[in-house]
């Protein structure tokens, strides 16, 4: 008799385990031809969880983690490919059922991570670009800065594109919450934009165009936004880029409320940036609310820093059943010790409050410490330590959450 078993987790992963071969299936649409680069990665390692729900006492877990991951660029320089994916494992020792049995090992899949984008420029003017990405964890500090306020499984995948051709240009994106746990409510964001130039010239352009932005809630739309502008864009350098919008808006809600009102916009950044870009900019929007997004990424010697910070109006589901408004900072640095050494920092901290309707209020704050040695040209040392807090006023089914993370993992990667 076998002097172990392994059993899955009783919240097994609604999608399987094959994330990574999503970035199999969308390397091989590459043409041979174009070289292309891939990235596998394996890290193992051990982690300690400490969760603290007051008024309960606080509960510490420790277990062993696998890591699989896969990265592939490829490409010329008109057109690039990149894909990742990444899926999170947890083991720990379950007792015997009763004796003589024999051991348990259980797993839990903890995260799938998969992302994807293909752009292309044949001039100066026309290109296409296109992306995805797909997340699902049922750990709060896998799910960045938002304030989900889950610890049952969260999926998260959203997509973009846009493109521009001769005297037109347009884009597109989706962003999708769905949770597992009963009682949370899902949420979709979806926007679209198609604008003409009638003067287009080397550092010029005039936009008249249309806009329209949609949050649901589960079937239910609660804003959706129509606006009709037009704009003056100006090339200020090969890597940045003005532009100035404004229109009216036409704005519906679900409670019956309808607004029409004046609708602005600057952009000062990165024409080429796709979503999630860290490029430097700054974005100013007024629609069904006054978002302002401004970002900094500054290179320091053998390392970099990022400030970034948002006012916005948002969407995320989970406790909240009606649009949301953001107020969210963030810092994020980094640098290299000795060429081989590599620290660093990030900390956030935001709060989510209801925007147009009544509902609950959230705050979330984070920090997060990393430092990792490569030891041999394919192996690498690394240690983190991360925490935690959430909490929520006009939830009461939602307690106050405080959770600490400290990781040990070694690390073998290919070229």
């Amino acid at each position: 008799m076998p002097e172990s078993q392994v059993q899955e987790s009783s919240e097994p992963a609604r999608w399987p385990a094959a994330t990574l071969a999503v970035v199999l299936l969308l390397g091989a649409m590459i043409p041979a031809a174009q070289a292309a680069t891939w990235s596998p990665a394996l890290d193992l390692g051990s982690r300690l969880d400490g969760s603290h729900k007051p008024p309960f006492a606080a509960q510490d877990s420790l277990f062993a983690t696998l890591q699989p991951q896969l990265g592939l660029l490829a490409g010329t320089g008109a057109t690039r490919f990149q894909a990742f994916g990444r899926t999170l494992f947890g083991y720990r020792p379950a007792p015997a059922l009763s004796p003589g049995q024999p051991r348990v090992l259980s797993y839990d899949r903890i995260s799938d991570r998969a992302s994807a984008s293909l752009s292309s420029a044949w001039s100066d003017v026309d290109s296409v670009a296109l992306g995805g990405r797909y997340l699902r964890s049922h750990d709060p500090l896998e799910l960045g800065d938002w304030s989900a306020l889950a610890t049952s499984n969260v999926t998260q995948w959203g997509g973009w594109g846009r493109g521009s051709l001769w005297r037109a240009e347009g884009a597109y994106r989706i962003d999708d919450w769905s949770y597992s746990a009963v009682g949370l409510q899902d949420a979709r964001s979806v926007s679209w934009s198609a604008f003409a130039l009638p003067v287009r010239q080397r550092t010029d352009a005039l936009l008249v165009g249309w806009r329209e932005h949609e949050l649901d809630f589960g079937s239910q739309t609660a804003v959706q936004a129509r606006m009709a502008l037009a704009g003056y864009r100006r090339t200020l350098a090969p890597w940045a880029v003005a532009q100035l919008e404004a229109g009216g808006a036409d704005i519906h809600y679900s409670d019956g409320t309808h607004q029409r009102s004046a609708v602005f916009g600057l952009i000062l950044g990165d024409a080429q940036a796709g979503p999630g870009s860290r490029t430097s900019g700054l974005h100013v929007w007024r629609d069904f609310a006054t978002n302002v997004t401004a970002q900094v990424a500054h290179g320091l010697g053998d390392g970099s820093i990022a400030l970034r910070w948002e006012s916005v109006g948002d969407f995320e589901g989970g406790i909240f059943r009606n649009p949301t408004f953001v107020r969210r900072g963030a810092i994020d640095i980094q640098d290299t010790l000795a060429r081989s050494t590599v620290v660093g920092l990030e900390a956030s901290y935001g709060r989510t409050e209801p925007f147009h309707f009544i509902g609950p209020r959230a705050d979330l704050g984070r920090i997060s410490g990393w430092l990792e040695r490569r030891v041999r040209p394919w192996l690498s040392v690394r240690g983190s330590a991360a925490y935690l807090t959430q909490s929520a006023v006009g939830a009461d089914d939602v307690p106050t959450l405080r959770r600490l993370r400290v990781d040990v993992a070694i690390g073998a990667h290919g070229p």
